[in-house]
Protein backbone atom coordinates (compact mmCIF):
# COMPACT_ATOMS: atom_id res chain seq x y z
CA UNK A 1 0.00 0.00 0.00
CA UNK A 2 1.53 3.12 -0.93
CA UNK A 3 0.78 5.94 1.23
CA UNK A 4 1.14 10.08 -0.14
CA UNK A 5 4.07 12.34 1.22
CA UNK A 6 0.96 14.92 1.91
CA UNK A 7 -1.61 13.05 3.63
CA UNK A 8 0.98 14.16 6.74
CA UNK A 9 0.19 17.92 6.32
CA UNK A 10 -2.63 18.98 7.94
CA UNK A 11 -5.90 19.27 5.46
CA UNK A 12 -6.32 22.72 5.70
CA UNK A 13 -3.48 24.00 4.18
CA UNK A 14 -3.27 20.55 1.70
CA UNK A 15 -2.90 21.30 -2.14
CA UNK A 16 -3.14 18.94 -5.16
CA UNK A 17 0.23 16.78 -5.48
CA UNK A 18 0.66 18.66 -9.34
CA UNK A 19 0.17 21.99 -7.38
CA UNK A 20 3.00 24.70 -8.24
CA UNK A 21 3.61 26.54 -4.97
CA UNK A 22 5.62 30.03 -5.00
CA UNK A 23 8.60 29.72 -2.31
CA UNK A 24 8.89 33.16 0.02
CA UNK A 25 12.04 34.06 -0.91
CA UNK A 26 10.95 34.13 -4.98
CA UNK A 27 7.32 36.17 -3.96
CA UNK A 28 10.17 39.00 -1.61
CA UNK A 29 12.16 38.99 -5.01
CA UNK A 30 10.09 39.74 -7.99
CA UNK A 31 6.54 40.25 -6.17
CA UNK A 32 5.19 42.24 -9.46
CA UNK A 33 5.12 39.14 -11.89
CA UNK A 34 3.69 36.48 -9.62
CA UNK A 35 0.72 37.95 -7.95
CA UNK A 36 -2.49 35.81 -8.19
CA UNK A 37 -0.21 32.65 -7.94
CA UNK A 38 -0.64 29.65 -5.45
CA UNK A 39 1.83 29.84 -2.03
CA UNK A 40 1.79 27.97 1.23
CA UNK A 41 4.36 30.03 3.83
CA UNK A 42 4.25 29.67 7.52
CA UNK A 43 6.69 30.98 10.04
CA UNK A 44 5.99 33.00 14.00
CA UNK A 45 3.32 34.85 14.42
CA UNK A 46 4.94 38.62 15.06
CA UNK A 47 1.49 40.50 14.94
CA UNK A 48 -2.05 40.30 15.17
CA UNK A 49 -4.42 42.87 13.57
CA UNK A 50 -8.16 42.43 13.49
CA UNK A 51 -9.84 44.53 11.04
CA UNK A 52 -13.89 45.32 10.32
CA UNK A 53 -13.61 42.16 7.73
CA UNK A 54 -10.99 40.43 7.93
CA UNK A 55 -7.32 39.52 10.20
CA UNK A 56 -3.87 40.51 9.49
CA UNK A 57 -1.13 38.02 10.44
CA UNK A 58 2.54 39.77 10.09
CA UNK A 59 4.59 36.56 10.12
CA UNK A 60 7.99 35.47 10.46
CA UNK A 61 8.84 33.66 7.46
CA UNK A 62 10.76 30.18 8.42
CA UNK A 63 11.32 27.30 6.35
CA UNK A 64 9.12 24.54 6.27
CA UNK A 65 9.40 21.18 6.92
CA UNK A 66 7.68 18.28 4.78
CA UNK A 67 4.67 18.50 6.90
CA UNK A 68 4.40 22.11 6.09
CA UNK A 69 5.35 22.88 9.90
CA UNK A 70 7.68 25.91 10.63
CA UNK A 71 11.26 24.65 11.26
CA UNK A 72 13.95 26.79 13.46
CA UNK A 73 13.05 30.53 14.23
CA UNK A 74 17.03 30.60 13.62
CA UNK A 75 17.22 31.55 10.20
CA UNK A 76 14.15 33.85 8.50
CA UNK A 77 13.72 35.08 5.33
CA UNK A 78 12.32 38.22 6.25
CA UNK A 79 8.18 39.16 7.01
CA UNK A 80 4.83 38.58 5.25
CA UNK A 81 0.96 39.43 6.28
CA UNK A 82 -1.78 36.83 5.98
CA UNK A 83 -4.95 38.57 5.13
CA UNK A 84 -7.74 35.98 6.38
CA UNK A 85 -11.77 36.72 6.01
CA UNK A 86 -13.08 36.98 8.79
CA UNK A 87 -12.15 36.86 12.47
CA UNK A 88 -8.60 34.71 14.17
CA UNK A 89 -9.17 35.53 17.86
CA UNK A 90 -5.52 36.99 18.78
CA UNK A 91 -5.97 35.30 22.06
CA UNK A 92 -5.52 32.06 20.22
CA UNK A 93 -3.40 33.28 17.05
CA UNK A 94 -0.66 34.52 19.81
CA UNK A 95 2.30 36.82 19.27
CA UNK A 96 5.14 33.33 18.96
CA UNK A 97 3.06 30.50 18.01
CA UNK A 98 3.96 28.67 14.86
CA UNK A 99 1.44 28.89 11.57
CA UNK A 100 1.16 28.12 8.03
CA UNK A 101 -1.22 28.85 5.56
CA UNK A 102 -1.90 28.39 2.06
CA UNK A 103 -3.64 31.38 -0.30
CA UNK A 104 -2.95 33.94 -3.08
CA UNK A 105 -0.23 36.11 -3.51
CA UNK A 106 -1.80 39.57 -3.06
CA UNK A 107 -0.06 43.06 -4.04
CA UNK A 108 3.30 43.56 -1.81
CA UNK A 109 2.72 46.32 0.78
CA UNK A 110 4.82 48.79 2.42
CA UNK A 111 4.97 49.12 5.81
CA UNK A 112 7.01 49.02 9.22
CA UNK A 113 8.97 46.74 11.55
CA UNK A 114 9.99 49.36 14.42
CA UNK A 115 11.03 51.87 12.86
CA UNK A 116 12.28 50.06 9.63
CA UNK A 117 10.35 50.67 6.28
CA UNK A 118 9.72 47.47 5.10
CA UNK A 119 7.81 45.74 1.80
CA UNK A 120 5.71 43.05 2.84
CA UNK A 121 4.87 40.12 0.69
CA UNK A 122 0.73 39.60 0.89
CA UNK A 123 -0.87 35.98 1.25
CA UNK A 124 -4.78 36.03 0.58
CA UNK A 125 -5.35 33.12 2.63
CA UNK A 126 -7.69 30.31 1.56
CA UNK A 127 -6.55 27.73 4.80
CA UNK A 128 -4.60 27.94 7.77
CA UNK A 129 -3.45 25.96 10.24
CA UNK A 130 -2.02 27.33 13.65
CA UNK A 131 0.75 24.36 15.12
CA UNK A 132 0.23 23.23 19.22
CA UNK A 133 2.87 23.65 21.01
CA UNK A 134 4.70 20.72 22.24
CA UNK A 135 7.46 20.28 23.95
CA UNK A 136 10.36 17.22 23.00
CA UNK A 137 12.59 16.14 25.84
CA UNK A 138 15.17 13.57 24.92
CA UNK A 139 15.52 11.49 28.12
CA UNK A 140 18.34 8.82 27.81
CA UNK A 141 18.19 5.59 29.92
CA UNK A 142 21.11 4.06 30.75
CA UNK A 143 20.30 0.08 32.51
CA UNK A 144 21.76 -0.72 35.75
CA UNK A 145 25.00 -3.39 34.54
CA UNK A 146 23.84 -5.74 37.09
CA UNK A 147 20.09 -5.92 36.85
CA UNK A 148 20.60 -5.81 32.90
CA UNK A 149 19.65 -9.47 31.39
CA UNK A 150 21.72 -8.24 28.51
CA UNK A 151 25.10 -8.08 30.48
CA UNK A 152 27.55 -10.23 29.86
CA UNK A 153 30.77 -9.17 32.05
CA UNK A 154 32.88 -10.64 29.30
CA UNK A 155 31.75 -9.39 26.18
CA UNK A 156 30.25 -5.99 27.69
CA UNK A 157 26.37 -5.00 26.82
CA UNK A 158 24.73 -6.94 23.77
CA UNK A 159 24.14 -3.65 22.63
CA UNK A 160 27.07 -1.29 23.45
CA UNK A 161 25.05 2.31 23.15
CA UNK A 162 21.87 3.48 26.39
CA UNK A 163 18.37 3.28 25.58
CA UNK A 164 16.85 6.88 24.24
CA UNK A 165 13.30 7.99 24.49
CA UNK A 166 11.46 10.62 23.11
CA UNK A 167 8.70 12.43 25.79
CA UNK A 168 6.38 14.79 24.55
CA UNK A 169 5.08 17.33 27.04
CA UNK A 170 1.15 19.16 26.26
CA UNK A 171 0.88 22.44 27.47
CA UNK A 172 -2.35 22.01 29.25
CA UNK A 173 -5.18 24.49 27.95
CA UNK A 174 -6.00 27.89 30.11
CA UNK A 175 -8.86 27.58 31.56
CA UNK A 176 -10.77 31.28 31.13
CA UNK A 177 -12.48 32.65 34.45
Amino acid sequence: MLISACSIVPESIRTADDAVLVSFVDAKNSSHVIQDKMARWGGVIAKVENKKEFTVLEVVNVELNSAAKPKSINESAGRFRLYYKGLLDPMIYQKGKDVTAVGMIGTSEDGKIGELEYQFPVLNVTGIYLWKEVQRINVRVKSDPFMDPYFNPYRGHMYPYSHSKTIIIKKPAKKSK
